[in-house]
């Protein structure tokens, strides 16, 4: 099976069945997406760190606030990571929705009016991480890991497509609850949590955290 037919098979397209930007209403032909909240474990000291030397994508953002959260987010990713888009544009999505990730643009939309934090962005870098910056190989181990996850918790097919996952307690082996919709949210909750939480990811699952520091961030740790 090619990656993009695993990829359509396994990540949930933004407006289908089981879809939703964290768990809110999904924009129909968008993968991803973010709900307010998602930031509130961001650690901007590491960001503040790791600053400098990485050209970012093309900001058509006027909102000051939300232009200097992007720019300080961006900067602490690694730069191989934030070459992946092609740009980060804001657009008023209505109440609940933060941003989406636009594969057919490559870029990032936002919502500056719900409050965006560094958790949504990193989240939504993770989505084209997955997609466009790790190998085949990589990809088929994440999925392994999910599958790993979804046994450990002791769940079903039935249960992943029944249930949902947004605001839910994590189960067993998941970072977040979130993560356990779709294999596309367990890389991108993953990737934000190894940005933004590392200690909740590692308490989560130290294997996963080892799989991203080694094969994803290069061993590069915040």
């Amino acid at each position: 099976m090619s990656w993009q037919l695993w990829f359509d098979r396994w990540a949930v397209t933004k407006g289908g069945p089981g879809s939703g930007h964290w768990g809110h209403a999904g924009r129909p032909g968008h993968h991803g997406g973010s709900a307010p909240g998602g930031g509130k474990h961001a650690a901007p000291e590491a960001y503040a760190a790791a600053t400098g030397g990485v050209a970012l994508p093309k900001l058509q953002v006027t909102d000051k606030k939300l232009k200097n959260v992007v720019t300080s987010t961006l900067q602490g990713l690694p730069s191989e990571h934030v070459g992946l888009l092609s740009g980060v544009s804001e657009e008023d999505l209505g109440k609940g929705i933060v941003g989406y990730a636009s594969y057919s643009t490559g870029s990032i939309v936002l919502n500056p009016r719900e409050g965006v934090g560094q958790g949504e962005i990193v989240h939504e870098v993770g989505h084209f991480v997955q997609m466009k910056g790790v190998s085949n190989d990589v990809r088929r181990d994440i999925y392994g890991l999910y599958t790993d996850a979804v046994r450990e918790a002791g769940l079903t097919p039935g249960d992943i497509a029944s249930h949902s996952w947004y605001g839910s307690d994590a189960p067993k082996g998941f970072p977040t609850g979130y993560a356990a919709t779709n294999v596309a949210e367990f890389f991108a909750e993953s990737y934000r949590l190894y940005v933004t939480d590392p200690g909740a990811l590692k308490s989560a699952s130290s294997e996963i955290y080892s799989y991203l520091k080694e094969q994803v961030f290069k061993g590069k740790e915040y």
